[in-house]
């Protein structure tokens, strides 16, 4: 099966050879440059030779160096160039279906490329949240690092269906004016693969600890026209009726703030 991950890299390697062969010979010429220099210093300093030669010499050694550093620089290009030969991808990621097959003509300027490669280690979600949210996940960012799991879809927020527990790591900066929401993204490790590109998933963000909170099931609390209530069992075994305030509620949990 042919490689398609490397472009023929035969007429880059040979301008790379011919650089750096380029660069040792002159490295050769300034060795030799350096070794004259050294030789019309000690001549004038007993007025053997003219002040002229000693700085033509100087003058040598310095156009050598510099010659040598513009081998370096042609020799840097050209191994970029050589780089550009294999095609290595930017991240790790699940790679799709191939866009091209072989023998097909790839551009550099084909929009489509030849795969596209997905990040799934981390993965980023992104939701939105009502604006009246936003002192709260602020406050949470504020805090440190704010939890988030993510359920499979329709699992209701069960701790069965949790996909993945990751953390909060951009607050948008700005209110959606149409829909009155604010967007957030939350990144996960993914160990599992669980979370999948362009899936919808439930999301849950931790913005608060409750402690020393009374809490019961959702369906324990029940709603009538003036305020929500609950029986409560007596000592007798009798229930008795008593009217509560509920705090933050979930699928899971009802927090009493007040009875």
């Amino acid at each position: 099966m042919p490689c398609w991950r490397q472009i023929d890299p035969r007429t880059y390697q040979a301008a790379l050879d011919q650089a750096t062969a380029k660069k040792a010979q002159d490295e050769a010429q300034l060795a030799n440059a350096r070794l004259d220099m050294a030789r019309f210093q000690k001549l004038v300093a007993n007025n053997y030779t003219s002040a002229q030669q000693a700085d033509t010499a100087r003058a040598q050694v310095a156009q050598l160096e510099a010659q040598v550093r513009q081998d370096q620089a042609q020799i840097d290009t050209t191994r970029t160039q050589l780089g550009y030969t294999t095609i290595t991808a930017p991240i790790d990621g699940r790679t799709g279906m191939r866009q091209v097959d072989a023998g097909n003509i790839v551009h550099a300027s084909d929009a489509t490329g030849m795969v596209m490669i997905t990040q799934l280690q981390p993965i980023s979600v992104v939701f939105t949240l009502p604006q009246q949210s936003l002192a709260a996940v602020a406050n949470a960012m504020r805090g440190g690092t704010a939890k988030v799991l993510a359920y499979a879809q329709g699992a209701g927020g069960s701790p069965a269906g949790v996909l993945d527990a990751g953390t909060l790591t951009v607050l948008d900066n700005q209110v959606d004016p149409t829909t009155g929401t604010i967007k957030l993204k939350a990144t996960f490790p993914n160990p599992g693969d669980k979370l999948w590109p362009g899936a919808f998933v439930g999301v849950q963000l931790q913005v608060d600890t409750a402690k020393g909170a009374v809490v019961l099931p959702p369906a324990a609390v029940q709603r009538g026209p003036r305020s929500a209530y609950v029986y409560v069992l007596n000592a007798d075994d009798t229930a008795s009726r008593r009217n509560v305030t509920v705090g933050h509620e979930d699928a899971q949990a009802s927090i009493i703030t007040m009875a």
